[in-house]
């Protein structure tokens, strides 16, 4: 056990840690891949196209028509404009909204809250602390992912303005995934993969010369 814990060292126990960072992303994707799929299979998780119509609340947003909305003023002069899907009677498993939502203006904050079990059982609201932010790629379509678990509401924030003209060609809950789009890796991964096996390493190897020295002591 000895050896066992101090044969690695050096870049081979950098290489390590970074083989082991790889490998259980790629182990973590094809979880998520399965677990989905699962999901699907028994009807779980089911791919809903959204209207203004599935709608629950609205709140500084006027309906212009079926797939436009205006933001508006608070009484205050403000804006903060929501949308607000209600699933406290049926809850539901969403793993992610996609959007083709175009803006007037830019948007400012443009995120999805979500209301949890948990949440919901405490008579909790939509905190600031159970939210996503969407990703826009090159086309123009925002991607938000959300944690996996069922939900009792969700809550669009479509930007921070008023006077802000919204329109979209879909609002998709659970968008149809293929298997290589789970192996996407962002930024958020690569900086994982820059600072965490590296760090694991410094800690590992720290660790290592304790071990040592303790040794080295009990053998004198």
């Amino acid at each position: 056990m000895r050896k066992s814990f101090t044969a690695l060292k050096g870049r081979r126990l950098v290489a390590a840690c970074y083989l082991v960072f790889i490998v259980a992303s790629i182990v973590l994707c094809l979880y998520n891949f399965t677990y989905d799929s699962i999901l699907r299979a028994t009807g779980k998780l089911q791919t809903v196209y959204l209207t203004t119509a599935d709608f629950t609340e609205i709140d500084q947003i006027e309906i212009v028509d079926k797939t436009t909305l205006l933001t508006v003023e608070n009484e205050f002069g403000g804006g903060d404009p929501k949308i607000i899907l209600d699933y406290s009677k049926t809850p539901v498993y969403v793993r992610s909204i996609t959007t083709d939502m175009r803006f007037s203006r830019a948007p400012g904050e443009f995120n999805v809250f979500y209301l949890t079990k948990k949440a919901f059982a405490l008579g909790h609201t939509y905190g600031t602390s159970d939210r996503v932010w969407g990703a826009q790629d090159k086309s123009g379509v925002w991607h938000f992912t959300l944690p996996r678990t069922q939900y009792y509401g969700l809550r669009i924030d479509p930007g921070t303005f008023t006077a802000n003209q919204i329109s979209w060609s879909y609002i998709i809950l659970n968008a149809p995934r293929s298997f290589f789009s789970y192996f996407t890796f962002g930024y958020s991964w690569l900086f994982g993969l820059i600072v965490y096996p590296a760090l694991a390493a410094a800690i590992i190897g720290w660790l290592q010369e304790i071990y040592t020295h303790y040794i080295k002591k009990r053998t004198v």
